[in-house]
This record gives C-alpha cells, structure tokens and sequence, in this order.
C-alpha cells in the first residue's frame, strides 16, 4: 500500500511541475493525463497483483494469420 501512495504522490508532482507548460496545449494535456492514468492504473493492478494481461498476446493474435498467409504464399 505504501508502493502505491508512494508512486501516486511522485505522479502528481509530477503532474503540478509539467501543468505550467501543458496548460496552453489541450490536446498534449489530454494525451500527457491519458497516458499517466493508464500507467497508474497498471502500477496499482501490479500492486494488488491483479491479472494484467500480456500485449505481446494480443500483437501475436493479429500477426500470426498474416504470417501464416505469407508462409503459404512462398511455398
């Protein structure tokens, strides 16, 4: 518990040094919170040791049929 405090008070410090240059930006604003959420909220599901999937699965779902396809195509 002490991990996620720890981290999550890094986060906003972090969040209140950048917001002076970020404030004139929305677009950049909302792309810099998005990606710190979803990096919080993957820290804390490894802190309680919540199942996080794997990418690299989803990445080999998509690619192993276009591999498959081109393997037969040069046989």
């Amino acid at each position: 518990m002490i991990n996620v405090l720890l981290v999550l008070s890094v986060s906003i410090i972090m969040f209140l040094v950048d917001f002076p240059n970020l404030k004139n930006n929305k677009k950049e604003l909302i792309v810099y919170l998005s990606l710190v959420i979803v990096g919080l909220s993957l820290f804390v599901a490894e802190a309680f040791h919540i199942e996080v999937p794997n990418p690299l699965n989803a990445i080999i779902f998509v690619f192993k049929p276009v591999t498959e396809w081109i393997n037969k195509l040069f046989e």
